[in-house]
């Protein structure tokens, strides 16, 4: 018996890795505007875990629900219609071959893995709806999970793209204004190897993952690349009210999850990154099954390894800075943390390097 999860579970192959164009397209990414990053500020980051096993127990309950389905026990029109839009070669037809910007990035993610994987959630979901809505639009049914960009609302960031669990075709029904999960594109040359420091486990001697703390930026200042995309996705989870989000340049994705923990009362925000699942090595199973997680009447939380939060807190209190910075500034030079993951000081604190 063929199984959908055999289907999913099947490696992308290297083919369908379009190559890019030119060496100079886009290797940077676009920083938050002045009155978005004001008003972030109130739910600011404050520290980034990397967990690379984040979406393995995901991965698990998908492969669950998806054995059940038996691929060749569905009827002639949902085989037909499954086979073309979720078998590798197929779902990339009428591609472009190479990628030239942001826009070709999209096509290929949406054509390739989220299509795809949307509609194995909906065959494992409702098979009563008929297969066949997964792939065509009708004017007599309701709609079923879908991708869409943001509407441009007063001070919410516009993301490029928002998983919703459709069910209505009501533009402002509580389902297709709450998405379940934030997706940020990039350019393969803006996100490669963007998070290559951070991808690395730090433990402490009680084996506990260890947080990086995260300088937030007070209004528009000056940032690097790896903390203007970390802004940029964290204020679109918080504006949006979403605890997923997937980061991708189709090459290469992480999947994000935030969480905050309360000291005292206090919070503390968290962002979890996955490992970095590369085209040619990995398939369609974390794609599907973030995307069945999230679309549950009522998702749970995605269990995280127990963390070391004590340099973090200390970030989070101004006294402390300025004597962590004191320390520093051994050449009289006004030392300060520069904006975003502070991960050389955490592994000289730690004593990891």
């Amino acid at each position: 018996m063929e199984t959908l999860w055999d289907v999913l579970d099947a490696n992308i192959p290297d083919e369908l890795q379009p190559k890019y164009a030119s060496k100079n397209m886009a290797a940077g990414t676009r920083d938050i505007p002045p009155a978005e990053a004001n008003e972030s500020k109130q739910f600011k980051l404050h520290a980034v875990v990397y967990y690379g096993e984040l979406m393995h127990s995901l991965i698990e309950d998908g492969r669950r629900a998806a054995e059940m389905v038996d691929i060749h026990g569905l009827n002639k029109t949902k085989y037909a219609l499954w086979r073309p839009h979720v078998v590798h070669g197929s779902s990339s037809f009428m591609l472009p071959p190479f990628i030239n910007s942001e826009m070709d990035t999209t096509a290929w993610f949406n054509q390739v893995l989220a299509r795809p994987a949307l509609a194995a959630v909906n065959l494992v979901q409702d098979t009563r709806r008929g297969f066949q809505s997964a792939f065509t639009a009708t004017t007599n049914t309701a709609p079923p999970p879908f991708i869409i960009s943001a509407r441009k609302l007063q001070k919410k960031p516009i993301t490029d793209e928002m998983l919703m669990k459709g069910g209505s075709k009501t533009p402002t029904a509580s389902v297709n204004t709450t998405p379940r999960v934030i997706i940020e594109l990039k350019t393969g040359n803006a996100l490669n190897r963007t998070f290559i420091k951070v991808s690395e486990n730090r433990i402490d001697n009680a084996g506990r993952r260890i947080a990086i703390p995260f300088v937030y930026p007070d209004g528009v200042q000056e940032k690097g690349k790896t903390a203007k995309i970390l802004v940029q996705l964290w204020s679109q989870m918080v504006f949006h009210e979403c605890d997923y989000g997937i980061l991708s340049s189709y090459h290469e994705t992480i999947f994000v999850y935030r969480k905050t923990y309360y000291d005292q009362g206090k919070p503390m925000n968290i962002l979890f990154l996955s490992e970095t699942y590369e085209i040619g090595s990995s398939s369609l199973s974390p794609m599907f099954s973030l995307f069945l997680h999230t679309l549950e009447t009522t998702p749970t939380d995605i269990p995280v390894p127990p963390i070391n939060r004590a340099l973090a807190a200390k970030f989070m209190s101004d006294s402390e800075v300025e004597k962590m910075e004191r320390r520093k500034d051994t050449r009289k030079k006004k030392f300060k943390f520069p904006i975003g993951l502070q991960t050389t000081y955490t592994d000289q604190i730690y004593h990891l390097v």
